[in-house]
C-alpha cells in the first residue's frame, strides 16, 4: 500500500472569505496551486493511503464532523503509479 503527501491550503477572498483546499503534492496539485490568490498559506501536510483516509483527516483538521461518502473507489487504496510520479517531482527531495 503506497501513501500519497497531502497539502491542506486556506486562500483568503477580496470579500473577507477563505476557501479551504486539500491538493496533493507535486505534479497532480499544480493546476489547482496556480488558479490560488496571492495570499493564499499552506495550513499543512498530511500522508494518506485513499481518499477516504485523506477526506476523513480534512474533515478533522477543520473540525467539519465525519466524512462519509456513497463511492466504493473512495476507499481503494492508491495507486502505486501515483506515488511514484509524486515521490520523483517532491521539490524538497
Amino acid at each position: 500500500m503506497v501513501s500519497l503527501i497531502h497539502e491542506v491550503w486556506i486562500d483568503p477572498t477580496e470579500d473577507g472569505q477563505t476557501h479551504q483546499s486539500l491538493l496533493l503534492a507535486g505534479p497532480d496539485g499544480d493546476g489547482a496551486r496556480k488558479l490560488m490568490g496571492p495570499n493564499c498559506q499552506q495550513v499543512t501536510t498530511f500522508s494518506a493511503d485513499s481518499h477516504f483516509e485523506a477526506m476523513t483527516i480534512y474533515y478533522r483538521i477543520w473540525e467539519w464532523g465525519t466524512y462519509a461518502t456513497d463511492h466504493d473507489w473512495d476507499y481503494e487504496p492508491y495507486p502505486e503509479s501515483w506515488a511514484q510520479r509524486q515521490k520523483t517531482n517532491r521539490r524538497d527531495a
